[in-house]
Order: C-alpha cells, then sequence, then structure tokens
C-alpha cells in the first residue's frame, strides 16, 4: 500500500516509534504523506465484506460507532497519532484483501473525543499503578482479548465439555449482528431470512456453549420418548432420542 502512493508520486516520510511520556503511551505510526503539511497515514487490509462496510460509511464518525470493536479502534489510534504528532488532519488507508480495491478517509482530529480516550488512559495507568484493577465485567471485547482468562479464569478458550468456548471469527460476528438487526427489527416483517439464519446458526453450535461477540449461545443435549418397536409393543420397548435446545441471547443479559 505504501507502493501505491510512492508510484502516484507522493512523498513520504517515516517517524518510527511514537512515545507520549507523560500518558505512558507508545506507537508507531505507519507513515505520514507529505503535501502542504505531514500527515498522519495508517494502512489497513480487510475481508471484502467489510471493506463493503467501511466503505459506505460517511465519515470517521461511522467508524466510531460500528458494532465492531476492531474497526472503532481505527479512529481512535489515529486520535493518538495526531496528538502525539501535533496534527489536525491524518488519513485512514484501506484495502480489500481479496479484490484489492482501495479507499481513503480523512480522519481529523476531535478534542471531545480524544479528551475521552485521554482519560480512559489514564485510568488505567492509575489502576495499574495501585495494583488496583475494577471488577472485570463481561464486555464485547472480552471474545478477543488475550488476558480474558486472568479477569474470568472459569472461561476457557476451545471446546471443552461445560466450559465456555470464545468464537471471534468474523463471518460468525457479522451473522450473529444480522440475527440482532432481524429481531430488533421483529421477525414477522423478515421471517424467511430470520428463519434461514437462526438454522444455520443452529447447526453451528449445536452442542457447544458460546460466547461470540454480544451473544451468549447454548446449545444443550435433551431427550424425548420415541418408540422403535412395533406398534403393538411400543410400551415395552420406550426409549430416549438426544436432541438439542439452543438460546441466542445477549450475553449481558445471561452472565
Amino acid at each position: 500500500m505504501r507502493a501505491d502512493l510512492t508510484a502516484a508520486g507522493i512523498k513520504i516520510v517515516h517517524h518510527g516509534r511514537l512515545t507520549w511520556e507523560a500518558l505512558e503511551l507508545t506507537g508507531e505510526s505507519d507513515d505520514s504523506v507529505v503535501f502542504d503539511d505531514e500527515y498522519p497515514i495508517d494502512y489497513k487490509t480487510c475481508s471484502s465484506a467489510m471493506f463493503k462496510r467501511i466503505e459506505r460509511a460517511q465519515s470517521y464518525g461511522d467508524l466510531i460507532r460500528s458494532p465492531f470493536i476492531w474497526i472503532r479502534h481505527y479512529p481512535a489510534q489515529m486520535q493518538a497519532y495526531m496528538l502525539m504528532l501535533q496534527k489536525r488532519l491524518s488519513v485512514l488507508f484501506f484495502k480489500d484483501k481479496e479484490g484489492g480495491a482501495r479507499y481513503l478517509m480523512d480522519v481529523e482530529l476531535d478534542q471531545k473525543y480524544a479528551s475521552f480516550l485521554i482519560e480512559g488512559i489514564r485510568y488505567i495507568n492509575d489502576c495499574v499503578k495501585k495494583e488496583d484493577p475494577p471488577k472485570a465485567e463481561m464486555k464485547e471485547a472480552c471474545d478477543a482479548c488475550g488476558f480474558a482468562d486472568h479477569c474470568f479464569p472459569g472461561v476457557e478458550r476451545g471446546a471443552s465439555a461445560g466450559n465456555l468456548e470464545i468464537v471471534t471469527e468474523e463471518t460468525w460476528l457479522m451473522k450473529l449482528k444480522e440475527y440482532q438487526i432481524l429481531i430488533d427489527r421483529g421477525v414477522q416483517q423478515t421471517a424467511k431470512e430470520f428463519d434461514k439464519l437462526d438454522k444455520e446458526i443452529k447447526e453451528e453450535f449445536r452442542g457447544r456453549r458460546v460466547l461470540c461477540g454480544s451473544h451468549l449461545i447454548e446449545s444443550k443435549p435433551y431427550f424425548v420418548p420415541f418408540y422403535d418397536v412395533p406398534k403393538e409393543e411400543k410400551e415395552k420397548y420406550l426409549k430416549q432420542r438426544e436432541q438439542f435446545r439452543t438460546s441466542i441471547k445477549l450475553a449481558a443479559q445471561a452472565l
């Protein structure tokens, strides 16, 4: 992606590692592009489905409100770079890693949003210094956090009987977002689409207990009687058949 810019004759400057000592914040901006001034730029590759969502965004504000937490990180990252480099404008350069399409988005310095981020950093630093972390609450971000085991020692990654399995695949995160949107709209108007998605999700997670984004999926076996003998002898040969009852709900309401 850097090569695209240099091929177009755009001058690039690399700043290397950035440090804000007062906030104990470090980072590394990909580059700055040079026009009348230097503007931080960061390169992002994504799937075709996610690229289309980003391309439809009217501004970086839409990214801040994205249902996907990693997308919300992008404008926050650029706010930090602009503050450390003392700039008021930056650029996010997206590339569809499957189709190759490119998309550029301007990100302006937002003092209100930047102040919110700084407040959060100071709070985290204070907790670390006091060695007194806040009580952990299961949030959307937990499913992709490498430190989740420290906050929730009973939650194990990977399938095992009775344990919660954390799923982070983009495909299922998006399907469950769509599933919730259909519920919020009212399934009467979208019954066919909802039924298809509901069946797909239940088949994928059959027999599993899963946290995926904001949804907790629990598929538990249960047994119903059935007769596997001639009709006249049914009562003598009553058996149980294993089936699964699956619930899909917002994790915040279940944990």
